[in-house]
């Protein structure tokens, strides 16, 4: 889903038929409120802020009305490896509702223990933040972060989203 606040973009990732959406917290930081798109929808729907991690870069939304559509199927990143196809979805740049296809380059913590990254090649851009990291079965292995400034096509997903 698309997310937006003021000039701020991002995407997210529903994660139940409650209407809870899954992203990254500094998708949302400093917004006082945020509005979310789905691909089929020209009205946008309320989100509510619901808890936030700026250690672990998440944050956890409700929709003001949870929507008729099956949430996002969970994976286990714990058989994931180092050369596995993968799809990021998000909106890059604004440009909405894109998938951008790679590998998984590699695994670790990045700096942070508490967090586990899958790294990979496939194009994670400004506004694809909160977006999810699919394998090829579909299901969601990890929830998009952006990848550090001038690092060419490198692109980092918080492992285990759910």
């Amino acid at each position: 889903m698309f997310l937006r606040g003021g000039n701020v973009y991002g995407a997210g990732v529903l994660i139940d038929n409650k209407g809870h959406v899954l992203t990254c917290d500094h998708v949302i930081d400093g917004l006082k409120h945020v509005r979310a798109w789905f691909y089929d929808q020209s009205t946008p729907v309320r989100v509510k802020v619901i808890a936030r991690d700026h250690a672990v870069d998440l944050a956890l939304l409700k929709l003001e009305m949870p929507p008729a559509r099956a949430p996002a199927t969970p994976g286990s990143a714990t058989g994931v490896a180092m050369g596995d196809e993968v799809f990021a979805m998000g909106h890059p740049l604004g440009l909405p509702f894109t998938v951008t296809k790679g590998i998984i380059s590699g695994l670790g913590s990045r700096g942070n223990m508490y967090v586990q990254y899958l790294q990979t090649d496939a194009s994670i851009t400004h506004g694809n933040s909160g977006g999810p990291l699919y394998n090829s079965r579909g299901e969601v292995l990890g929830i998009n972060t952006m990848g550090p400034p001038n690092a060419g096509n490198i692109g980092f997903s918080i492992m285990g989203p759910m």
